[in-house]
């Protein structure tokens, strides 16, 4: 069930930047706003059709609820982090542009 939920993150996440890169250009302050949220979607659909874990729980609940909040907002934060200074570098280094190079 891991690997199936992982693996529908990945090509939806994989389907939608292909998507952004298509039809980015056409409007791309749109695109920043739909495709994130059609991800979530995607995620909560999966996550309600995916079967219940057949384990019994024997921990404590509230320790269970307490280490998935934690570990999904550090989970968050990683990839806020991430995504800032990666776009920083982007940015700074523009990586997409070509530029020519003249011999002398």
């Amino acid at each position: 069930m891991y690997v199936g939920f992982i693996a529908t993150s990945g090509f939806t996440a994989f389907t939608l930047a292909f998507t952004h890169r298509i039809f980015g250009n056409m409007s791309s302050k749109g695109t920043i706003v739909i495709l994130p949220v059609i991800y979530m979607i995607v995620m909560a659909i999966a996550y309600v059709s995916f079967p219940p874990n057949p384990d019994k729980i024997t921990m404590p609940m509230n320790l269970i609820t307490s280490f998935r909040v934690a570990g999904a907002f550090t989970i968050g934060l990683f990839w806020w982090i991430m995504g800032i200074t990666l776009g920083s570098f982007w940015d700074k280094l523009k990586p997409d542009q070509t530029t020519n190079i003249t011999s002398v």
